[in-house]
């Protein structure tokens, strides 16, 4: 007997982040400037589009994987701080 996948609607977490102006944009994302609701800490955050993104939801995951491995502590690279998933990116 085959084992059938159970469809799990995403649980929605209220946003920890209050988005500002827009820093740059590019093909499929774009980086705009944010603070930390609770600590008031700013960072960039890279805002990608799911719909410009369809059947190519393995690249973004791959994307986190990495820079969470190496950004830390790397001189050249931003630190991945944290990453969170809405309806629409």
């Amino acid at each position: 007997m085959a084992a059938t996948a159970v469809a799990t609607a995403p649980s929605v977490v209220p946003c920890k982040y209050k988005t500002g102006r827009v820093l740059g944009e590019g093909t499929y994302a774009t980086v705009r400037e944010a603070v930390h609701i609770e600590s008031g800490k700013r960072y960039a955050v890279k805002v990608i589009s799911k719909k410009l993104m369809q059947g190519k939801e393995n690249m973004i995951r791959n994307e986190i994987t990495v820079l969470g491995q190496i950004s830390v502590g790397h001189a050249n690279i931003l630190t991945l701080t944290d990453y969170f998933e809405t309806f629409n990116n």
